[in-house]
């Protein structure tokens, strides 16, 4: 940019432009071909003739074997180069950004294939964060255990399998799931590596005795904070201590005790994280096995609000619409000291009306 801009302040005499080139570019060492091809560019948009420039970067050029021709087509060359692999680039990235890599994940990790020979074909059924669950949860498993995620994940395979040769009755034991995280899972327990007893038997113990630790924690907080206020106040009492801890203890109790069950939750909250709810993926819709109707309790109290009702079960059904999804109200009237009010014939057949219209409708 520069020297085009000193080139085209002058005329275009060979001397002078010989002068300036070699002035200009004394320092640069060798010309690269985008260096030639973008300042003979500019001065041809100039509209100055380049004859002069031309021979003389030539004459500068031919003791590298080569000329200005030649330069410029190889910095055509190279733009062509750089837009096709940049091009290529843009291309793959799109390409990685389309992938599923939650089915990428899933079909080369060995927990995984293990965990879908589930006998009763449900976990190959949920979501991938209930899946993904399930896993991380293999993999805590096997950390207390010292043991390798395939296998606690072939153990609880092998318990549901048990359970489903027995014939129960019972189609939660079949589930690999009850195994992992469920009431089944003292029976995996059971069959895994006896290595790291210590850790095995504490977290027995927190799980059976879970709300006994709960209850033991809030109340000895309690305890504490009621006995240091109980303490603050005999201390700065000019009577009788006595006399003034124990109204100040029954007065801060409740106080404290709220407190100490928030302090509970807080700590609580931050230690353990919350179980997921697994749940089946119906990407296809609820299958037949599964028909479910949504019930909505309420309290029929008129006929506008038995119309009110009927609307918003609309709402949901429009935007819950399936094939084995049905929807219903149930509904009873306001308390009374009768047994019937005058109106209660009339908000039924307003309700049974709604109903039927809905159903003619869809």
């Amino acid at each position: 940019e520069k020297l085009a801009d000193i080139l085209l302040a002058q005329d275009f005499n060979e001397l002078n432009t010989a002068g300036i080139i070699n002035e200009q570019l004394s320092g640069a060492g060798s010309l690269t071909p985008s260096f030639i091809e973008h300042l003979l560019q500019k001065l041809r948009k100039q509209g100055k003739s380049v004859s002069t420039i031309t021979y003389l970067l030539d004459r500068m050029l031919k003791e590298y074997n080569t000329t200005t021709d030649i330069e410029t087509n190889l910095d055509h060359q190279l733009q062509a180069s750089r837009q096709v692999s940049i091009g290529n680039t843009i291309t793959g990235l799109k390409l990685v950004s389309d992938l599923d890599w939650a089915d990428l994940f899933e079909s080369l990790s060995q927990v995984e294939l293990i965990l879908r020979q589930d006998p009763a074909e449900i976990y190959k059924e949920m979501d991938f964060e209930s899946r993904d669950y399930y896993r991380h949860e293999v993999e805590k498993l096997a950390r207390t255990f010292n043991t390798s995620e395939i296998n606690v994940a072939g153990q609880a395979v092998e318990c549901a399998v048990n359970a489903s040769e027995t014939g129960t009755s019972k189609s939660t034991v079949k589930h690999v799931g009850y195994y992992i995280i469920g009431k089944g899972k003292k029976e995996l327990s059971d069959r895994l590596s006896k290595q790291l007893q210590g850790k095995r038997k504490l977290s027995g113990f927190t799980g059976k005795y879970s709300v006994m630790l709960y209850l033991s924690g809030i109340v000895l907080l309690t305890l504490f904070l009621t006995s240091y206020f109980s303490y603050y106040a005999s201390s700065n009492s000019v009577i009788n201590s006595i006399t003034w801890s124990i109204p100040a203890f029954l007065v801060a109790l409740i106080p404290c005790s709220e407190l100490a069950v928030t302090i509970i939750n807080c700590i609580l909250g931050h230690v353990f994280k919350p179980s997921r709810l697994p749940k089946l993926d119906l990407k296809y819709g609820i299958t037949d096995n599964l028909i479910t109707m949504v019930i909505i309790p309420t309290l029929l109290t008129s006929e506008k609000r038995v119309r009110d009702l009927l609307d918003q079960l609309e709402v949901y059904y429009l935007g819950n619409r399936d094939n084995n999804l049905f929807f219903a109200l149930v509904g009873d009237f306001k308390d009374s000291s009768q047994q019937s009010e005058p109106g209660d014939n009339d908000i039924i057949n307003t309700a049974l009306a709604g109903v039927r219209e809905l159903n003619e409708k869809y």
